[in-house]
């Protein structure tokens, strides 16, 4: 379904999460981009987006193209996390969502990340997009964010020039 809080709660970021995750999926193919109406099949409604479109964004435009998934712990608690490195140029992607009735504040613990400068931040809630927040930069290596109820939260680095290469293990 389309409406939100399905993609977060047990619909296409769910979904998602758990076939790159526990079935460590190396691709995620759709079944249908869009359609004249929004259907359980399609991620789209003609050429509008939805809810499940943003949350799909969140995959899409976060993970590194040729990128490796990299530890994150826990990848299955109150809040779902996932994280992808692209070893050529030190890109890291992070894909969090908070699919409970409650705020929850995530504490990232990056390892040998130091120097990996900013990342940008992107969240869809309800009655929001896929919605550029702003840059975070890692501090000792930890950062903390706040995720609202039923929500999804992505971290990627900022675009070449604008930060330091580092090679993490695991968040």
């Amino acid at each position: 379904p389309h409406a939100w809080p399905t993609p977060v709660t047990q619909g296409v970021g769910v979904g998602l999460h758990n076939a790159l995750v526990a079935g460590n999926a190396s691709a995620w193919v759709p079944w249908q981009i869009t359609g004249e109406q929004p259907t359980g099949h399609s991620l789209m409604s003609g050429c509008s987006l939805t809810p499940k479109s943003h949350t799909v964004q969140h995959f899409t435009r976060t993970i590194p193209v040729d990128s490796r998934r990299i530890a994150a712990e826990p990848a299955f608690g109150a809040v779902l996390a996932s994280a992808y490195y692209r070893a050529g140029d030190g890109r890291l992607g992070i894909v969090l969502i908070n699919p409970g009735a409650s705020h929850r504040t995530v504490r990232l613990r990056l390892r040998n990340v130091e120097g990996s400068g900013p990342l940008d931040l992107y969240t869809t809630t309800d009655g929001t997009g896929y919605t550029k927040e702003g840059r975070v930069t890692p501090r000792k290596g930890v950062l903390e964010l706040p995720l609202a109820a039923r929500s999804i939260a992505s971290l990627k680095s900022a675009e070449a020039g604008e930060r330091e290469s580092g090679v993490p293990t695991g968040i």
